[in-house]
């Protein structure tokens, strides 16, 4: 549910790092089992001083009503308090379907406009929000969040956009379509290691800022939308939706053999669609369907809607009640 709090302005400069971790209030992570000793010591603890959001479902403890305890998978992103401490917001899943099942902040989403979200992850247009306590509306880039199913919002008015991307100038007819939200197209951009490619431009939501993706994952994109074939059994094995998960993402996965038969290792053929099944594994993963560059020359902020929880923490929420 919301509150009356006044919109809190995150804002994010050309440091390496999105937050301080000086500033990380402990006593809050705490809560969830994420310890200064140990998670403060993680990777996915220095990924979200850079994104603000951890890069998959990491696990968290959570105290009921009765004082046990639960485990509970969800994205992590930090937020900034009105104290100027950084606190924890939760993202759980959710199922598609119910994404769209209620407005988002006052704006009912049509069947084409979902497909759009689903498909791309981006709405490539942009839309009025609508604040749900004073009535100000914003207009709005939304993208899909691909982890949770969550939709995610980010002001126009806050977008910067360089004046080259990669080595290629921008024109200004091209800034103006990433402006309304629209994919541009640009030739032999150079790669941090000074490899030429080409690809797609598109203002991202889910980081706030803009997103380069290359020939070769759109035409694994368009692959995985109309021909991917996720196994769900193997030799009468059901194969877990968490597995299932992991082969889409390019993950091995191993299977355990029956009566004394040695385990299979499975994986995807991106480019036949199929899977594949070996007796070894060659290595961690194959080629990942969408590794996507985000643009960190960018100056930009994104405006959170929050509400306080019971405890006194100001929380971040994502989607209208």
């Amino acid at each position: 549910m919301f509150t009356k709090d006044k919109n809190v302005i995150i804002a994010v400069s050309n440091n390496k790092n999105l937050f301080d971790r000086n500033k990380i209030d402990w006593s809050e992570l705490e809560c969830y089992g994420l310890t200064k000793d140990e998670f403060g010591k993680s990777k996915v603890f220095e990924k979200m001083l850079e994104s603000g959001k951890s890069p998959n479902l990491y696990p968290v403890t959570i105290k009921k009503d009765d004082g046990n305890y639960l485990q509970g998978f969800p994205r992590l992103s930090f937020v900034r308090k009105l104290d100027g401490k950084i606190g924890l917001d939760l993202h759980f899943p959710q199922d598609l379907s119910d994404t769209f099942n209620v407005p988002f902040y006052g704006y009912t989403f049509s069947k084409e406009e979902q497909k759009i979200l689903r498909d791309t992850g981006n709405l490539g247009k942009v839309i009025d929000l609508t604040h749900p306590y004073n009535g100000s509306v914003y207009p709005c880039f939304i993208s899909l969040d691909s982890i949770t199913n969550h939709l995610i919002a980010m002001e126009t008015k806050y977008l910067k956009i360089p004046d080259t991307i990669y080595g290629v100038k921008i024109e200004d007819g091209q800034k103006t379509f990433l402006k309304t939200g629209k994919i541009i197209r640009l030739e032999d951009m150079q790669s941090e290691k000074g490899n030429l490619f080409s690809g797609f431009v598109q203002v991202n939501a889910n980081i706030s800022g803009l997103e380069v993706t290359n020939d070769y994952d759109v035409r694994i994109r368009e692959l995985l939308c109309n021909n991917l074939n996720i196994p769900t059994h193997f030799k009468g094995q059901e194969i877990s939706i968490r597995d299932r998960e992991q082969l889409f993402e390019g993950k091995i996965v191993r299977m355990s053999g029956k009566n004394g038969e040695s385990p299979v290792y499975v994986c995807m053929n991106f480019f036949t669609g199929k899977a594949e099944y070996m007796s070894c594994k060659f290595g961690d993963n194959i080629q990942k369907p969408l590794s996507k560059r985000h643009i960190t020359n960018l100056n930009y902020k994104s405006v959170n809607i929050r509400s306080k929880n019971e405890s006194g923490h100001s929380r971040k929420t994502q989607r209208s009640a």
